[in-house]
């Protein structure tokens, strides 16, 4: 396919002409001059072409057009800690629903996670639950070695640092942690303050939320370099940034947040090679963001995926919430 072929493209009851056709590691990007644009259906697409999973609009000053960015059918390879339940456990579910995804789902307690494990009879081979707690550096070392037995030649395209901890009380020696995605959690109200937190609790969600993804990233990075899209994805939360005021709340959680955004740049300035984020995945609805969050983690997760795969180098060192919006630090 050459840059400037056009296809007649059908959406929203409408029908549009796609030019400016371009490749980049297993991708096409179609530059149109549209506004709006929704999900498109290819009417007239090359036989390599499985479909269009999402539109992701890129804004570019000079011309004003927007990009759709579509998937070939080429197999991808995701590894996702903290698989087994919220939104890791959703991204497993809709990566699933695509025969081109490859999903390494790793928890601390794969003999528990009972609605991971049955996912794995309908996914034809294609979801592999591995043993990894995120504190353990034996457990990651090990969780690499399965991954690279099951993988062989293959690498993995995209790492997903999701697994994390937030403590569910004020203070005190019996504050208790739960393993949760990570999440902007805006129902929890007792999380500790700078002069509340107990600094046991605190050292734990640091060492967890920061330390672990940064020594799995470390682990795994030969077999991301070994993959085309070369993609770390950090899950973080707004309450890690500075831009954002949510007052004495959550200290440890979002000094912590703010450390792994930290990662995030200094990840992408030591590899500029690799495309390194932080995202923010928004207040859902599962066991720990309650019912009182605006988006059911389905549509969170769906989010989360269109901008994961719409990445470009140039997204590298960036911090993104669910819809794909930049997001200051």
């Amino acid at each position: 396919m050459s840059t400037g072929q056009s296809l007649n493209v059908e959406g929203s009851g409408q029908s549009r002409t796609i030019r400016s056709v371009t490749t980049q590691s297993g991708y096409l990007s179609y530059a149109a001059q549209e506004e709006r644009c929704p999900t498109y259906r290819l009417a007239n697409a090359p036989t390599s072409v499985a479909y269009i999973p999402t539109v992701l609009l890129r804004h570019s000053q000079l011309s004003a057009r927007y990009a759709i960015v579509m998937s070939v059918n080429v197999e991808r390879v995701w590894f996702i800690t903290g698989a087994n339940r919220g939104i890791g456990l959703e991204l497993t579910k809709q990566l699933l629903q695509s025969p081109l995804n490859v999903v390494l789902a790793a928890c601390r307690n794969p003999g528990q996670a009972t609605t991971l494990q049955d996912l794995v009879p309908a996914s034809n081979g294609r979801l592999h639950i591995l043993h990894l707690d995120v504190t353990d550096r034996q457990s990651i070392r090990d969780a690499h070695d399965a991954a690279t037995a099951i993988l062989g030649d293959k690498g993995i395209d995209y790492l997903i640092n999701n697994a994390a901890i937030v403590s569910t009380h004020a203070h005190g020696p019996h504050a208790s942690l739960l393993i949760i995605p990570s999440a902007l959690l805006k129902n929890l109200r007792e999380w500790d303050s700078a002069f509340t937190l107990d600094p046991d609790v605190m050292q734990q969600v640091f060492e967890t939320n920061v330390v672990g993804p940064a020594y799995i990233t470390q682990v795994f990075l030969p077999l991301v370099e070994r993959s085309e899209r070369k993609t770390v994805v950090n899950v973080s939360s707004e309450l890690g940034r500075f831009t954002a005021d949510y007052g004495t709340r959550s200290t440890s959680y979002s000094i912590a947040k703010a450390g792994l955004n930290m990662l995030t740049y200094k990840q992408e300035k030591e590899r500029p090679d690799i495309i390194f984020i932080s995202l923010c995945p928004g207040w859902l609805k599962t066991d720990m963001g309650g019912q009182e969050a605006p988006n059911d983690v389905s549509v969170g997760v769906e989010g989360v995926i269109k901008t994961i795969v719409g990445l470009t180098p140039a997204d590298s060192g960036k911090f993104f919430n669910w819809t794909g919006q930049d997001l200051p630090w």
